[in-house]
């Protein structure tokens, strides 16, 4: 495939652009630094690079993933609050997707028992998805941390989701799925925890 100097510098200057736009508080961790996650650093899914917003510190704690259906049951949904509640009491940091369902009740629980949570988006660090959660977005951006192993010259991709499980999968030293539908990304998660 040939590609044009005109395509050429086209490609890198939007590239270039979207670089730019990141805010001073977006910290990019590169893999083999001291502050890359460690057991994150020993899985086959580690990227190169995260792209960081947030309290960097909750990288060397211990944390629990906490993952399920965007549709969860309202048993699930108390489940899910119950369970946080007993890890933050333990000093353990909970780290899940932002997805609507489980995986927003594992957040907001956190924050507002002053628990401390990770969020692994499957967008880039300046992307808010879904739309509904930009404010709980931005809150854990100030009150835990954010982090994206994606670009932010990326589009958004329904396959970014079940690929960012494999860091949420390595941040953490168990995960524990609350309910799963049987082609639910949370059978990936399972699947990258098993490895």
């Amino acid at each position: 495939m040939k590609i044009t100097d005109k395509e050429f510098y086209s490609k890198y200057t939007f590239v270039k652009n979207s670089f730019q736009k990141l805010t001073d508080e977006v910290i990019l961790i590169k893999k083999g630094e001291s502050n890359y996650p460690k057991l994150l650093a020993k899985t086959d899914e580690a990227p190169p690079y995260l792209f960081a917003k947030g309290d960097l510190n909750l990288l060397d704690q211990k944390s629990v993933c906490v993952v399920g259906r965007r549709n969860a049951t309202s048993a699930s949904m108390k489940n899910t609050e119950r369970l946080v509640k007993s890890l933050i009491k333990r000093n353990i940091v909970v780290n899940a997707g932002l997805a609507k369902g489980i995986d927003t009740a594992t957040h907001i629980t956190a924050l507002e028992n002053g628990g401390k949570t990770i969020a692994v988006i499957g967008t880039p660090i300046n992307q808010y998805y879904p739309k509904e959660n930009r404010l709980l977005q931005q809150r854990i951006e100030k009150e835990g941390l954010v982090i994206s192993q994606f670009p932010p010259c990326n589009a958004i991709q329904r396959w970014n989701f079940p690929t960012r499980n494999g860091v949420m999968s390595g941040l953490a030293l168990a995960t524990v799925i609350m309910e799963a539908g049987k082609t639910s990304g949370a059978l990936k998660q399972a699947d990258y925890s098993l490895k």
